[in-house]
């Protein structure tokens, strides 16, 4: 999952090789900027401050991929799934003056389920126990951390 201002194809264009993958947006409005390899390989090579920031994209891209790793690495189906909404509030929610975390990323079941690497099923159970303990809030354009001191707790637990 990529958000406002997140390059996606860092490591492609370092290693002067396509994308390997496609992208599905999950909002209504997309700006795609499009740039080929070589010449941003040619400015890096004299321009330093291009190169500090190619790293810097490779860091985060490094921490994404390691965050990642520790949802996966979790445990249980909730422990993942909570971790992954706690990952997510952070790098992409607002708080709200009532103290609930929105975040606007309408990801279905599915997407969670493929996510945590959980049937389907488990996740719809899982986050239908959360709504019914106010834990979590789900609409068609994100979710609402309505406890996230008890989604914190969920994903610490072992």
């Amino acid at each position: 999952l990529f958000g406002p201002r997140e390059p996606i194809g860092t490591v492609a264009v370092i290693h002067r090789r396509p994308y390997p993958a496609e992208a599905l947006a999950l909002s209504e409005v997309v700006e795609v900027l499009c740039l080929r390899a070589e010449p941003v390989l040619a400015v890096m090579a004299t321009d330093p401050s291009l190169a500090l920031a190619f790293n810097r994209v490779l860091c985060d891209t490094s921490s994404v991929l390691r965050a990642r790793i520790d949802v996966l690495s979790a445990g249980s189906v909730p422990r993942r799934l909570a971790t992954l909404l706690l990952q997510l509030a952070d790098r992409f929610g607002d708080v709200g003056g009532d103290g609930v975390v929105r975040v606007p990323v309408g990801l279905s079941r599915g997407a969670l389920a493929r996510l945590v690497s959980a049937r389907v099923e488990t996740v719809i159970r899982t986050a239908s126990e959360w709504q019914k303990r106010s834990l979590l809030g789900t609409d068609a354009a994100g979710f609402e951390l309505l406890d996230v001191a008890a989604l914190q707790r969920i994903a610490d637990e072992g």
